[in-house]
């Protein structure tokens, strides 16, 4: 058992002696190997060396793939070795590594933020948060999640001005909904929610041509009024946050002049004027 161990713990250095010469193949074999020995598999150097053969392999074969299994892998032993390393020998630099690669996550999901792999995205960046979470106890975990769930919702709003696809809206629906979940007082989220209604309303009263029968017609002021009234409440409560915004301001009177709120509508009109000064 004893010539077992310390077999494996030969892999172990021919392992980093093969990765240090560029031989990534050989190295993850060996390390692979060393690590399935009961010992080995308690020794934070073991998986920190596994952990850099991974990151390299990740660098030199898979930066460009989203899913990069060596990444997923290189992190994996990172953390586990982070959790050994009792006496903080080798954290900074497995702390550095992990920095690294949890940065390339963040990367990722910025760049597959599309109607197609967003999905996919939603799961890079939840993957960042947890690398970096480890990585530094002060990390900003609601912050770093507001601000990716507004640009996220924002790209589907964008997507459902252009085509009107019901699963766009939900999905510009359902973000929105995550950052107020984690910061109800947010401007930003209550206006785009607001936005995101009033347009919604506009759209149906471009609908109505001079032609349309007054049945159509009644049933499409409602619809427009009942997705105004759903509006308002949004942009006021963005605006009792930041009243001096100018576009929240533009909003609520653009709000209550399709709801024929004359008085309110001038109100606002006021407000912004005075913005405008």
């Amino acid at each position: 058992m004893a010539g077992t161990t310390y077999a494996q713990t030969v892999k172990v250095q021919q392992a980093y002696e093969c990765v240090t010469q560029g031989k990534l193949d050989s190295a993850k074999l060996l390390i692979d190997v060393a690590i399935t020995d009961p010992e080995s598999a308690k020794d934070f150097q073991a998986w920190y060396i596994r952990g850099f053969i991974y990151k390299e392999i990740y660098k030199q074969k898979e930066s460009s793939d989203f899913k990069s299994p060596a990444r997923d892998v290189a992190v994996e032993s990172l953390i586990k070795g982070l959790e050994l390393d009792v006496e903080k020998q080798e954290t900074p630099n497995m702390v550095q590594n992990l920095k690294f690669l949890g940065s390339k996550y963040n990367n990722d999901a910025i760049k597959t933020m599309d109607s197609v792999n967003y999905e996919l995205s939603v799961l890079l960046f939840d993957k960042y948060i947890s690398v970096y979470k480890i990585c530094d106890p002060a990390f900003s975990e609601k912050s770093k999640r507001v601000e990716y769930y507004l640009a996220l919702s924002y790209k589907f709003n964008v997507y459902f001005d252009q085509d009107t696809l019901d699963k766009h809206l939900a999905v510009a629906k359902l973000y929105l909904q995550q950052v107020l979940d984690l910061e109800p007082n947010s401007p930003m989220a209550n206006k785009n929610y607001a936005l995101l209604y009033y347009n919604m309303g506009v759209n149906i009263i471009k609908k109505m041509d001079y032609d349309v029968d007054l049945e159509q017609l009644y049933v499409l002021q409602e619809q427009a009024t009942k997705l105004f009234k759903q509006a308002e409440p949004y942009m006021l409560k963005a605006h009792e946050v930041s009243p001096k915004d100018k576009t929240i301001v533009e909003g609520l009177q653009g709000i209550y002049y399709q709801l024929n709120d004359t008085e309110k509508s001038n109100e606002y009109k006021k407000k912004l004027d005075e913005l405008n000064k």
